[in-house]
């Protein structure tokens, strides 16, 4: 996580701005949460991932999804950056995709102004991957998968209960390559909720 962090700082230092209003995306509605559990804290998933961490060097290794455990750290270290650097308190509500979007905006425009590089855009890109995988299977469902077969170049998914994947690494990539084109709010949007186990 430390090399995640000495990413952000260079970024920051390079381009520093304020996050502004996200005009374009503030009159978005989102499903309605009233059926869904509450998130997890932060805490409990620092707690998670600190759990996760200690079994990978055990007998109970095998048991861990590894892709999972990987995008928990990339998404704690964006909570860290956020709340550090915008000061933006993210909670894993699903409101906190207009702040995931709103970031991935200013960190497109340091891409293309040069501050961000296009060899660090992709170590750039996994931390908002980690947290809008962490959006996705809390509200919406799934689990992470490394690869999936034939489609290799793509990277990790989250795979859901009817089979389809969703490449939450290359989207946010492309985010901060493209631009708007590849809003993530859009993307959140069309991934379908589970149905809520009874």
């Amino acid at each position: 996580m430390c090399r995640t962090f000495a990413l952000l700082m260079i970024f920051l230092l390079l381009f520093a701005m304020q996050v502004g209003s996200a005009s374009e995306i503030e009159n978005a509605t989102l499903h309605d949460l009233s059926s869904q559990k509450a998130p997890p804290s932060i805490e409990a998933l620092q707690t998670t991932y600190e759990h996760g961490k200690s079994k990978l060097h055990t007998s109970d290794a095998d048991e861990i999804n590894k892709t999972e455990l990987l995008y928990l750290a990339y998404g704690l270290d964006f909570i860290d950056f956020s709340r550090n650097n915008y000061n933006i308190s993210l909670t894993l509500s699903e409101e906190d995709i207009f702040h995931v979007e709103t970031i991935a905006s200013t960190a497109h425009e340091a891409y293309v102004s040069g501050a961000l590089s296009q060899e660090n855009l992709l170590s750039f890109s996994k931390i908002f991957a980690g947290y809008l995988g962490l959006l996705i299977t809390h509200h919406k469902g799934g689990t992470w998968v490394p690869m999936v077969e034939g489609m290799e170049d793509t990277g990790p998914a989250i795979q859901k209960d009817a089979g389809e994947y969703y490449f939450v690494l290359s989207k946010a990539f492309r985010r901060l390559q493209n631009g708007p084109e590849d809003n993530l709010l859009h993307f959140y949007q069309i991934i379908p909720y589970d149905p809520p186990v009874e």
